[in-house]
């Protein structure tokens, strides 16, 4: 294969296996800060988890705990995983949530809540939210909050048993718009990652292309010499009559050439380091001047 052919196969073969490793950061880092979330509101709501226990069946605050807490600390430990992993277990502790608030109407007891307090899940349904994002595209993870937020407000709603204009109304509202500020830059920061890839991949098959480019230029102007100096030179010389043994010189020269141009061994045009060098330097200023 010639160089030309080798530089533009490595172009494609590095669009083709573009790399995700700013995104798969990104992605971990991120599942990490949600999990020191986790651990964070479960030292915060302890009192309150122990005091609203006796609003439902004993079976729901152990298994809410478990089940919304538990996944959340293994979506930390995955975090050092595989990225498909990573989203599997995203993905559950995402669905965790409102799975166990919708199972609150059913353990849910009739006994009322103090008016000024709210339940304690009702307090971070935008971290199962940004679980959603590490799982599943935006638009997923928006109709996510949606149906999280919605359940525990409404949660909130019943359990006090305040009009909804008093309640229900002002309390979706903020939370929907406290949890859709935190949700877009959580989408934004996971989408640079893979902006960054993509900018990545894209510049080294710029590269690679601008190289295939240029080793096939210089192949041509080589291929051109050696038909110019040696091969019409040779062809001149026949038509002329030149000696025999002179003429069988230069064409077993120019014959060689041409076998050493076709299997890349002709090691009298090597290049010394300095060269080298300024064409690596060359080279990098094409893609980067800094």
């Amino acid at each position: 294969m010639s160089v030309a052919g080798e530089g533009e196969g490595a172009g494609r073969r590095r669009s083709r296996d573009r790399s995700t490793a700013a995104a798969d950061r990104l992605l971990r880092m991120f599942v990490r800060f949600v999990s020191i979330g986790y651990l964070c509101y479960l030292v915060l709501l302890v009192p309150a988890i122990v005091a609203q226990a006796q609003l439902t069946a004993p079976w729901w605050t152990p298994v809410a705990v478990f089940v919304i807490f538990g996944s959340g600390a293994a979506l930390g430990l995955e975090s050092f995983r595989s990225v498909t992993r990573i989203k599997r277990v995203a993905a559950v502790n995402a669905l965790a949530y409102p799975v166990v608030v919708a199972l609150w109407f059913v353990a849910w007891n009739g006994a009322p809540a103090p008016p000024d307090d709210s339940l304690w899940f009702t307090l971070f349904p935008g971290v199962a939210s940004f679980a959603a994002v590490a799982a599943w595209r935006p638009r997923w993870a928006v109709v996510h909050m949606l149906v999280a937020v919605l359940l525990a407000q409404s949660a909130n709603h019943v359990v006090r048993e305040a009009p909804f204009s008093s309640f229900l109304a002002p309390d979706l509202a903020f939370a929907l718009t406290f949890c859709s500020l935190f949700l877009a830059a959580a989408v934004v920061a996971l989408g640079t990652g893979r902006t960054l890839d993509d900018t990545i991949a894209t510049t080294h098959a710029t590269a690679a292309a601008a190289a295939a480019a240029e080793a096939r230029n210089a192949e041509r102007e080589r291929f051109d010499a050696l038909v110019h100096d040696r091969v019409m030179s040779t062809l001149l010389a026949a038509a002329r009559r030149a000696p025999q043994d002179s003429l069988v010189q230069q064409a077993r020269r120019a014959v060689d050439e041409i076998d050493e141009l076709r299997a890349g061994t002709d090691i009298r045009t090597r290049i010394d380091a300095g060269t080298v060098l300024a064409r690596l330097r060359s080279a990098a200023t094409e893609v980067d001047e800094d």
